[in-house]
């Protein structure tokens, strides 16, 4: 099966190195990365964060980033971290993103704010996550699930 669009993914790519889930798609795709068995910890994070923030955030991601793109200048919800990293922000939920071209946006760490600083480990998991991302992308073994279908929804 193929999913057509900006990012040409192949679903049924069997040299699949990374995976990424889709869960919005609208102006802007919406897409957490995921391993090649599509476990999530980025979805796992934010569904476990709930009553945190986390279904704000999923609400953010659907409803507004897939919508009008990244909220870049409402430094309440969004800040520029490090390099190609940003922060979303939710209640006392961080996700780290970057964007694709193709007005894309990728998921690569959520976590529970526990200080005034972001930790530099969740910073550096990021930025790796962004360049094994590109490096799959362009060698053509980035796969693709879709949670946008009746058979994927996300919560």
């Amino acid at each position: 099966m193929h999913f057509p669009g900006a990012l040409g993914i192949d679903n049924l790519n069997l040299e699949v190195k990374m995976r990424v889930l889709r869960i919005a798609r609208a102006a802007w795709d919406v897409l957490l990365l995921a391993n090649d068995h599509d476990r999530c910890g980025v979805l796992e994070a934010l569904l476990d964060l709930a009553d945190q923030g986390g279904r704000g955030m999923l609400a953010l991601l659907k409803e507004i980033v897939a919508w009008t793109g990244p909220p870049w200048d409402n430094p309440s919800l969004c800040k520029k971290v490090r390099g190609e990293i940003w922060e979303l922000r939710k209640g006392s939920v961080r996700l780290f993103w970057f964007a694709d071209e193709g007005k894309v946006v990728v998921g690569t760490v959520a976590y529970k704010k526990q200080g005034r600083k972001a930790p530099g480990r969740h910073i550096d998991t990021a930025e790796a996550a962004r360049r094994e991302y590109l490096a799959a992308k362009r060698a053509g073994t980035l796969g693709l699930t879709d949670l946008t279908t009746k058979e994927g929804a996300t919560p």
